[in-house]
């Protein structure tokens, strides 16, 4: 799948090259970070450099960017992240009461 240059993605930020293609999250922290913003990875086809951008309204791939799958994946995320910030506060007050009793 070729990607399409926008304002946002002039090309590798390496080499320059417009040959590029898209690149997945790789860790738990890319991930985060693709889910709560609008960055996206690619990787050049001619370097072989892995970058990441800040996506348009408009998809880079072709076609329209599907703004309520961005929604409701954003909020996915942020009720996961809340729910194990609360099981983490559950579990450190039990035990705190569990070492004091």
């Amino acid at each position: 799948m070729k990607l399409e240059l926008t304002p946002s993605t002039k090309g590798c930020a390496r080499c320059g090259s417009a040959h590029l293609r898209s690149s997945r999250a790789r860790r738990g922290k890319e991930r985060l970070l693709r889910e709560l913003t609008r960055t996206r990875f690619y990787r050049c086809r001619d370097c072989g450099h892995r970058g990441s951008y800040r996506a348009s309204a408009r998809s880079p791939f072709g076609g329209r960017a599907s703004d309520e799958h961005t929604i409701r994946s954003t909020w996915r995320t942020r009720l996961i992240i809340a729910g194990f910030i609360a099981a983490a506060l559950v579990l450190g007050i039990w035990s705190g009461l569990n070492a004091h009793g």
